[in-house]
């Protein structure tokens, strides 16, 4: 996932679980982004790499409201949403929705 960016860069490990790991094959992937990025920007590059903008994203481009993404362990609701920003060393985890009983 290593790709040329600006001046300064940062890596975000992202972990993927249940469906998303079986949408692309992958368990984890580091992504390299320009500093100054996003939770947003970590997303829409997973979805450009693996064409699953449809399953994190609605027409409007929102996430779509049962998917469930984390931030170094805290939920992106409670630390800025999708425009908090990402630093070298974050971590992200998706999980799809939860099915119980």
């Amino acid at each position: 996932m290593e790709r040329d960016c600006g001046v300064r860069c940062v890596r975000v490990k992202v972990r993927m679980f249940a469906m998303f790991r079986e949408m692309t094959g992958e368990k984890e992937v580091t992504l390299k982004l320009d500093d100054g990025s996003s939770v947003r920007d970590v997303l829409e590059r997973l979805c450009g790499v693996y064409g699953i903008y449809d399953k994190l994203f609605d027409a409007n481009g929102n996430l779509k409201e049962y998917i469930h993404v984390l931030k170094n362990g805290r939920h992106i609701n409670f630390v800025g949403g999708l425009a908090a920003k990402v630093e070298d060393g974050d971590e992200l985890a998706i999980f799809p929705p939860a099915a119980g009983g």
